[in-house]
């Protein structure tokens, strides 16, 4: 894989929190040269040193200062789930749906039932969402403890559901597994009197 370099990008000294170091979202970190690099480079937090952008892995050639948001998977189920987290200062927020899709690899993953999580200020309750089939061209915005609540509904239900999808495909199975054994009852049944009817009619045993 060919990795893109960071340059003159420091969103990610910007956007999210880092705790180790104090630093809250949407603040500049006190160790950034704006437009530069970073003042602790060498000895960074381990959050920084194992943060990969979605541009750095070349997913995107969307750079963040340029474009003005990051993206990036947030956690090992994002791929199972296919979501992207995304960081954007809220005057950004309306312009994202537009940018994504005319950037060639992230259309292709919109197209692939990916959606976007956005984080536009430092609320952890404020979210908005870029899902094209679900809200179409708009970075709808919702209160994360109702979405998450509601989608957790949403879980138990396909779970359960899908329970009793299993349940009744097992009935089913069984269902069948009896129908066969009774089947196979009748043919041996009927194999037997076959056998001694051939029995009773051999000419050598008259």
């Amino acid at each position: 894989m060919t990795f893109n370099k960071c340059g003159d990008c420091n969103m990610c000294c910007k956007l999210p929190e880092i705790p180790s170091v104090k630093k809250k979202s949407f603040k500049w970190c006190d160790n950034c040269n704006i437009g530069k690099s970073c003042n602790i480079y060498n000895n960074r937090p381990k959050e920084c040193k194992e943060f990969y952008c979605a541009f750095i892995l070349n997913l995107t050639k969307l750079k963040p200062n340029k474009c003005g948001f990051f993206i990036f998977t947030e956690k090992e189920e994002s791929y199972r789930d296919k979501v992207f987290t995304i960081y954007c200062e809220e005057h950004k927020l309306n312009s994202i749906p537009k940018t994504i899709m005319k950037d060639p690899q992230l259309n292709s993953l919109v197209k692939d039932n990916w959606s976007f999580h956005i984080r536009y200020d430092q609320d952890d309750n404020n979210l908005a969402i870029f899902d094209l089939y679900a809200f179409g061209m708009i970075a709808k915005k919702l209160k994360r403890s109702e979405y998450e609540t509601k989608w957790r509904k949403k879980d138990t239900l396909f779970e359960f559901t899908k329970t009793l999808t299993d349940m009744s495909q097992r009935g089913n199975l069984y269902g069948r597994l009896l129908e066969l054994k009774e089947l196979e009852l009748h043919i041996q049944k009927r194999v037997n009197e076959l056998e001694k009817q051939i029995e009773e009619t051999d000419p050598l045993k008259q």
